[in-house]
C-alpha cells in the first residue's frame, strides 16, 4: 500500500486539486446565476488562466526529472496536459456562450488572437485524444513527433492571452495584475523551452555527473603472492561509482 501511494500519490493529488478547481469554477458560475456578465467573465478568465497553469505544469515535469532525477514527475505530464485541455475547452465554451456550433462568435471577431486560441485548442485536443497506449501503438514513431506540438501550443496559448488583453475590447477584472501574471508565465515558458535545447541538456548532465562522482577515489591495492613475490594489483572501482558515471537517458518531451 505504501509503495502504491508513493507511486500514484502525486498524480492523485494533482487530479484531485484540478477537479476541485474545476468544480469551484462551475459552482460559482451557476451560483451567480449562469449567463450573467459577472459569472461569465469570472469563468472565462479563470478557466483561461488555469489552462495556462496546467500547461506549464506539464512542461515543468521533464526538467524536474532531468535536473533532480525525480522520476515521479514524469507520470504527472499526462494528467497535467489533460487538465490543460479541459480548462481550455471550458474557456472556449464560455466564450462561445456554450453554443460552439453557432459560429456567430467567430464571424464577429475575425482577429489574430482568436485564431491563435483556436489553433492551440485544436493541438491540445489532438494530444488529449492520442494520450493512450492504443494511439501510441497505432502512430508508432509519429506519436512523439505529434506530441512535440505541445511546444507550439504553449506559446500560442500565452500569446493568445497577452494579445487578447492588450488589444481586445474586453476589460478584465484584474487589470494590471493580469498583465504581470501573463508576463511571468511567458518568462517561465521561455526557461522551460530553453532547458530542452540539446546543448543545455548536455550541460545539465555534465554538471550532474560532476556532482555525483567523487573527485578522486584512490585505488586500493590487493596483495597477491606469486613466486615468493608480493605483487600489488589495483582494485577496480565499486559498482556504485560506475553507476554514477553513466549518464541518465533523456526523456521526452
Amino acid at each position: 500500500m505504501r509503495g502504491w501511494l508513493r507511486k500514484n500519490g502525486p498524480a492523485i493529488l494533482l487530479n484531485g486539486l484540478a477537479l476541485a478547481i474545476m468544480l469551484i469554477l462551475l459552482s460559482n458560475y451557476f451560483r451567480l446565476r449562469s449567463g450573467s456578465p459577472a459569472s461569465t467573465d469570472t469563468l472565462f478568465e479563470e478557466s483561461g488562466k488555469w489552462a495556462i497553469r496546467c500547461l506549464l505544469i506539464c512542461l515543468t515535469m521533464t526538467p524536474l526529472n532531468t535536473v533532480f532525477g525525480w522520476r515521479w514527475a514524469i507520470r504527472l505530464r499526462k494528467p497535467a496536459g489533460l487538465w490543460a485541455f479541459a480548462f481550455a475547452a471550458l474557456h472556449f465554451l464560455t466564450y462561445a456562450k456554450f453554443e460552439p456550433l453557432n459560429l456567430n462568435w467567430l464571424r464577429n471577431n475575425p482577429v489574430v488572437y482568436i485564431w491563435m486560441g483556436i489553433a492551440a485548442l485544436v493541438i491540445l485536443l489532438l494530444l488529449a485524444v492520442t494520450s493512450n497506449q492504443r494511439a501510441m501503438r497505432w502512430l508508432g514513431k509519429s506519436w512523439k513527433r505529434l506530441h512535440r506540438l505541445v511546444y507550439i501550443a504553449a506559446p500560442l496559448t500565452i500569446g493568445h492571452a497577452i494579445i487578447a488583453f492588450t488589444s481586445g475590447k474586453k476589460i478584465f477584472r484584474d487589470g494590471d495584475a493580469l498583465v504581470h501574471e501573463l508576463q511571468l508565465y511567458l518568462a517561465v515558458l521561455v526557461v522551460l523551452l530553453t532547458m530542452r535545447l540539446p546543448f543545455v541538456k548536455r550541460l545539465i548532465q555534465r554538471v550532474k555527473r560532476r556532482r555525483n562522482v567523487p573527485a578522486a577515489v584512490p585505488l586500493e591495492p590487493i596483495l597477491v603472492h606469486h613466486d615468493r613475490r608480493t605483487i600489488p594489483i589495483e582494485q577496480p572501482p565499486s559498482p556504485e561509482i560506475e553507476r554514477d558515471r553513466i549518464e541518465e537517458p533523456m526523456l521526452m518531451p
